[in-house]
């Protein structure tokens, strides 16, 4: 079964004073919660990175597989973080692409974006042509972790896992597969 880490978040640098208050050396544990006092703004440009690492994957540029730096998006002040994994795996995971197909539903009604079981997209960070933005953005975590080699507890399949369309009405059921890159 897969491992799930928590993570800690230190700021390391910024530009100029965080309008939220946050000052160079504070730090955060990132476990099974939000981090208490870390800003909406840090936490939303954060949580793509934080989850990757929380499951065990990593992304491909950075030497320490286990850490990660990222900023906060307030052009003014650009605090930048430091995200690490606890504790450290230090090993590289695996790179993938990421197919995303519609493969069931849980209501009978139609998909307002006219989203059919069968529909398939390939999955390169940007919104796939012609899928519905709220979908994508209950896809999008997901898949990252997924891409860079992470695995969530509860797959059973490690190269497979599902997330349902946020539309209550509708129920589409994604999912999110790993193709190893060539």
């Amino acid at each position: 079964m897969a491992e799930s880490y928590d993570i800690s978040i230190k700021l390391i640098g910024n530009q100029s004073p965080c309008h939220y208050g946050h000052k160079v050396g504070e730090e955060w544990l990132w476990s099974s919660r939000t981090p208490e006092n870390l800003c909406f703004f840090a936490y939303n440009s954060l949580a793509p990175f934080a989850h990757v690492l929380q499951y065990g994957g990593n992304f491909p540029w950075q030497e320490n597989p286990d850490i990660i730096t990222a900023g906060c998006p307030d052009s003014e002040v650009f605090n930048v973080f430091e995200l690490k994994r606890v504790p450290e795996k230090g090993e590289k995971a695996g790179y993938y692409d990421i197919s995303i197909k519609l493969v069931g539903k849980d209501k009978d009604n139609p998909c307002d974006n006219g989203h059919k079981v069968g529909d398939e997209w390939l999955w390169q960070y940007a919104v796939p042509e012609n899928m519905c933005h709220s979908a994508y953005e209950a896809i999008f975590i997901p898949a990252l972790v997924m891409k860079y080699g992470g695995q969530f507890p509860w797959q059973e399949d490690p190269d497979v896992t599902t997330v349902t369309c946020p539309d209550p009405n509708v129920g589409n059921k994604f999912e999110i597969r790993r193709i190893p890159v060539k």
